[in-house]
């Protein structure tokens, strides 16, 4: 009988090949993603307009950015003229960052909506808090108040000019190019990840310590120094020159020779005991930022004593009344607060930083001194809570119970 032919497939044992090293197979399957075909003819000028767009949105950012900080283009366009470094450092790490969101992303679309986001939030943010309280927008602040900005706006109603909205909208026309010209990095997540990391890497190297950050900034002629004069700071540097360098000088260095030992030699020479005759008096604290003794204003002479209640109340026999030395002059509510409450000064905490902010564990203040003395704690302020994270570190503090402004209206409620 004659075998039938079998038209089908027969398994067969082949020897491995090993193919010859080649760098375009290699790049091919772990590194390059291969360019589709576009099936409109307008997409590939899409395409390449998306590419000329990556390039130059971080300096489209930064003028609009700068612009809105020093509200005039005569103003902008001398200082780019005069503080070259300045320029060249805020560019650098703007196109750091934008690169950085390329490599997440891939997609030109999204990186740019996250870069666009996070640049225009701070520069408006800036806006309003100067025109508010004649500061500009600190890192610290970043997380932890531009939400109180809205709180803020209702004393005082600010207008967002109308030219500044058009010249943000130039970024919306961009996103939407990217987005239709799909602009995209054409590398693979492992590479693409690998090389976010080193970038990261290689950005913290430059100023991870004190030394690196100076070394790194002398070479656009600009120094952590700058911070300690804020306005001036952000005149000479701009907005994301002075916003970066403050970055730079967020943490607090140790002082010389400042460990416990030596803060408890300091404290053995005071006596800790309460004095026989302590009666446990109540003690209320009151600080009022708007009140001052305008009577030590030199050359000033008054018809009446501005302040005749105040003295009649100093000269009864239980007031104790004095002065008291403050580092912080028109520089924010709470650090006269800190100061007031622990007893510390503000001197090495940065300019505008909200020194509750350190706090991250219970310390020793005036309230647990009180309640080591068998006092109730109590504190109130008339604001919200979350403003200068009062809810948050209050607690921290030796105080019994907080009471904020939504406290005090639920008090109001309750019937007389």
């Amino acid at each position: 009988m004659k075998n039938k032919r079998y038209k089908g497939f027969k398994k067969t044992r082949r020897r491995a090949y090993h193919k010859p090293f080649s760098l375009r197979a290699f790049l091919d399957k772990y590194v390059v993603i291969k360019n589709q075909s576009y099936g409109c003819k307008r997409e590939p000028k899409f395409r390449k307009s998306g590419i000329v767009l990556a390039y130059i949105l971080p300096i489209y950012v930064y003028l609009i950015t700068e612009y809105i900080h020093f509200k005039d283009a005569g103003k902008l366009f001398s200082f780019i003229g005069e503080n070259g470094g300045a320029v060249m450092f805020s560019l650098t790490a703007l196109y750091g960052l934008y690169a950085l969101l390329w490599l997440i992303f891939k997609r030109g679309f999204f990186a740019s909506l996250t870069f666009l986001v996070i640049c225009f939030s701070l520069g408006v943010a800036n806006y309003y808090k100067f025109a508010l309280r004649s500061e500009n927008i600190y890192p610290w602040e970043t997380f932890t108040q531009l939400g109180n900005l809205g709180a803020l706006t209702d004393f005082v109603k600010i207008g967002f000019p109308i030219w500044y909205g058009l010249l943000l909208a130039v970024g919306v026309g961009a996103l939407i190019i990217l987005f239709i010209s799909k602009t995209s990095l054409p590398v693979k997540v492992v590479p693409r990840f690998t090389l976010a990391i080193l970038l990261v890497l290689l950005m913290s190297i430059s100023v991870c310590t004190q030394g690196m950050a100076e070394r790194t900034l002398k070479l656009y002629n600009m120094s952590v120094a700058q911070t300690a004069n804020q306005d001036k700071n952000y005149n000479e540097n701009g907005f994301v020159g002075g916003f970066l360098l403050n970055t730079l000088s967020m943490d607090m260095e140790t002082p010389e020779e400042y460990s416990k030992n030596s803060i408890e030699k300091i404290m053995d020479k005071y006596d800790g005991e309460r004095g026989k005759n302590f009666s446990s008096p109540d003690v209320i604290v009151v600080l009022s930022e708007s009140f001052w003794n305008p009577k030590l204003l030199p050359g000033t002479t008054f018809s009446k004593n501005p302040t005749a209640n105040f003295d009649e109340i100093a000269s009864r026999e239980n007031s104790v009344s004095g002065y008291m030395y403050q580092t912080a002059f028109a520089g924010g509510t709470v650090r006269t607060e800190y100061e007031v409450i622990t007893g510390l000064s503000c001197d090495e905490i940065p300019a505008g930083a909200v020194p509750w902010q350190y706090v991250e564990e219970e310390i020793p203040t005036y309230a647990t001194a009180f309640k080591n003395l068998g006092y109730s704690t109590t504190f109130l302020h008339t604001y919200t809570s979350d403003f200068y994270l009062r809810d948050k570190t209050y607690p921290l503090l030796g105080f019994d119970k907080t009471y904020f402004e939504d406290d005090l209206k639920k008090i109001g409620e309750v019937p007389q």
